[in-house]
């Protein structure tokens, strides 16, 4: 059996050159590294930092939050 990392691997390179057929089955944990490397590789090949289709991570929200314009300005200078 491939490592996970192989798995995503095979995926980004995929990726890379657009071929979206995964071969390996449904949602299994092979398919599912597959295609996260898949998104890597074509946001890659498509110059973007990274793949919109996982957006910001649930620990960067709040910090990025407070930095976004729109955010309401209390939450970029909390009260003192």
């Amino acid at each position: 059996m491939l490592y996970l990392k192989e798995y995503w691997l095979e995926g980004f390179k995929a990726g890379e050159q657009f071929i979206k057929l995964c071969p390996y089955p449904g949602n299994s944990l092979e398919a599912r590294n597959w295609r996260n490397g898949w998104l890597e590789g074509a946001s890659q090949a498509l110059g973007l930092d990274s793949p919109a289709a996982l957006g910001p991570q649930p620990e960067g929200n709040q910090r990025d939050a407070a930095r976004s314009p729109e955010a309401p300005a209390s939450a970029k200078h909390p009260p003192s």
